[in-house]
């Protein structure tokens, strides 16, 4: 990765999981990063995760999802918010039940993303992806942290890594995504994706928006 900043480290508190060798009767690979799970919980299909129509982009089989962006001034009270509002009939955001996977960018101006965690529920490593079996998901270990407070623990980790608190435009993201250092700079911010509410996928991404004189 051509960047100079510290790679992702977000600490023993959340345990990340590792790509598998695909077997023969497993599924969809949960630690593919540049896929994005179908919505429905797949009784009446899945359709495409994302419509160039956001009137028509709503899952049609799921109450919640989709994508929304924040600064990097968020506070957690309105992360939580959001997760309410996105749990729907599940509740998952309070689980620790769940996988996470980390990826980083290796061309963050033309991937859209700096790093990223994809948190995916036991539940859909088995039924959606299936890629755990049966004596593995009866034996799954759960995280120390809830979802909500792995997402919280990225953002905090994102903030420290580029020092947010002393440089709102942080030298080593000048110039990554469009900025020239003068009338456009780039200044931290995250997006957050609810892929899946009926399996409990979510992700979660740090970025930069472009801050014009």
């Amino acid at each position: 990765m051509d960047t100079d900043w510290p790679p992702l480290n977000i600490g023993p508190s959340i345990r990340l999981s590792k790509r598998r060798a695909k077997e023969p009767d497993m599924g969809k690979d949960p630690g593919e990063m540049t896929e994005i799970a179908p919505q429905g919980n797949g009784f009446y299909g899945y359709q495409a995760a994302v419509a160039p129509n956001p009137f028509r982009a709503a899952p049609p089989h799921e109450p919640a999802g989709g994508v929304v962006y924040f600064g990097a001034d968020v506070q957690r009270a309105d992360l939580e918010g959001l997760l309410r509002v996105w749990d729907g009939f599940h509740k998952r955001s309070e689980d620790k039940d769940f996988a996470v996977f980390a990826g980083e960018a290796e061309k963050p101006g033309e991937e859209g993303y700096i790093a990223q965690l994809r948190i995916i529920s036991k539940f859909a490593l088995r039924f959606m992806f299936r890629s755990i079996n049966e004596a593995e998901y009866d034996g799954f270990r759960d995280q120390s942290l809830s979802v909500a407070d792995t997402m919280w623990a990225f953002i905090e980790h994102e903030r420290a890594r580029f020092n947010v608190e002393n440089e709102r435009y942080p030298d080593l993201l000048s110039g990554l995504f469009g900025g020239n250092g003068d009338e456009k700079r780039e200044a931290l911010a995250f997006g957050v994706m609810l892929e899946n509410e009926y399996h409990g996928v979510f992700r979660i991404w740090s970025r930069a928006w472009l801050v014009t004189k």
